[in-house]
């Protein structure tokens, strides 16, 4: 069974400096929509126009289906590379209900992707409790260049 969940994100651009952060991964859109009123006044956060916050829609596949959304934990995997200009690049595969089928996939991504077979050891699985709203509760502080 299919279950959806909504990402709640933040994308800058300013002064030579780009960000993108994670904000948090909810079990309704409510509740992604909450965690941006939460944050949009707080430190870094309120120095950008409020377009910058976006939430993204996605699915995940769940064996069971008196899982409850709310009190899941789900696993990320991601890597992180250098390129050949020594800039740092964050891609984020896919999100799993399992460690294990996240731990399974990262033998396709390494396969079947480009990126999975030139950075076959980066490869990283995150354990991401939904509904979390500790996430960046007090505000960032900007890179200064």
């Amino acid at each position: 069974m299919r279950r959806f969940f909504f990402i709640s994100t933040f994308e800058y651009a300013k002064d030579n400096e780009i960000g993108h952060l994670n904000l948090g991964i909810f079990s309704s859109k409510s509740k992604a929509d909450e965690k941006i009123r939460i944050l949009r006044n707080k430190k870094g956060f309120k120095e950008f126009d409020q377009t910058a916050f976006k939430i993204i829609k996605f699915g995940v596949e769940i064996d069971r289906d008196n899982l409850k959304k709310e009190s899941m934990n789900l696993y990320s995997v991601w890597l992180e590379y250098l390129d050949e200009d020594n800039v740092s690049n964050y891609v984020i595969f896919d999100y799993f209900s399992t460690y294990k089928k996240a731990k399974a996939m990262i033998v396709y991504y390494r396969k079947h992707t480009r990126i999975g077979k030139k950075h076959p050891e980066k490869f990283e699985i995150s354990k991401i409790k939904v509904n979390d709203f500790k996430s960046w509760s007090e505000g960032f502080e900007r890179y200064s260049f």
